[in-house]
Formats: structure tokens, sequence, C-alpha cells
């Protein structure tokens, strides 16, 4: 299983990923920057990244990168 499968079979279970957790995936914090780049993730808060922005549509999810901390 590659690192991308990792993160995405992660993200499907959650909607979000912190650089700790991505480090216990074995996750380079380079790897997050460049998907950042790439846009294929987006950095929610310092350390929090998403697959996706659907949950800013959510009026409880919303909250979740203040819990994710």
């Amino acid at each position: 299983m590659t690192f991308s499968d990792k993160l995405s079979k992660f993200l499907d279970e959650n909607f979000f990923i912190t650089l700790s957790e991505a480090k216990k995936l074995g996750l380079n914090p380079m790897t997050l920057s460049r998907m950042t780049a790439a846009e294929e993730l987006f950095r929610v808060e310092h350390g929090v990244y998403a697959h996706n922005l659907d949950w800013l549509t959510d009026s409880l999810k919303k909250y979740a990168p203040a819990c994710a901390l």
C-alpha cells in the first residue's frame, strides 16, 4: 500500500488528518506540503489537512478542525 493509498483510506474514514497522524502513517511533512501545493489537500489550520472542503456546508462539521487540535 502506497502512502497515497494510506492517506486516502484515512481521509475516507475521517474528515481531517493532523500532522502527527500523518507521521504515524509514515508520511513525510514535505509530502503534505507538496500535496497542498498541488491542491490535492487543503490546509485547514496549522498542522490540520483536509481532502475536500464539503464539510464547510455542514453546521456541525465546520467546527471539527478546532476539535482535531
